[in-house]
């Protein structure tokens, strides 16, 4: 029995080809998993911004219904009391510019900061609103919820 076993060149181990070869795939692999990722969770956050702009949308038609008049270009506040979306005050200080949870955008840091606007339509027989937020997946643009109410005539 010999003490030294005879190792040939196909048992030594994996060369450096073929690990870098192993280090790319690998590489490849997660970059595609963490690409997916992100599309899924930007997706998700522009879903909620979204559906947090319709829920505001709403509130401002059931203000509408249970008020006697409104201006074009204005919104109601958190009271329900109509105001004019006067662009010249900032965002800070304009009551139409609110994040999701109706508060003045004074520190937003990352939430989303809507704009709400309404306006008539027909002669004034429709009311027109519409919020909108700076796009998450763009980047760039602009998202928009609008929703129509015409009161009941009676």
């Amino acid at each position: 029995m010999s003490l030294f076993v005879d190792r040939s060149r196909a048992s030594r181990g994996d060369t450096i080809v073929e690990v870098l070869i192993a280090i790319t795939v690998a590489s490849l692999v997660l970059a595609g998993a963490y690409v997916t990722a992100h599309h899924s969770t930007l997706a998700n956050e522009s879903t909620q911004e979204h559906s947090q702009a319709l829920q505001l949308a709403k509130a401002q038609v059931e203000h509408l219904r249970s008020a006697t008049s409104i201006e074009d270009n204005s919104c109601f506040d958190q009271n329900g009391d109509p105001q004019p979306n006067d662009t010249s005050q900032g965002p800070t200080v304009n009551p139409c510019i609110v994040m999701a949870n109706g508060k003045l955008p004074s520190d937003a840091g990352f939430n989303p900061v809507y704009s709400i606007n309404i306006t008539t339509t027909d002669g004034g027989q429709t009311f027109r609103v519409v919020i909108t937020w700076d796009s998450l997946l763009t980047g760039n643009g602009q998202d928009r919820v609008s929703l129509y109410y015409r009161p009941e005539q009676g």
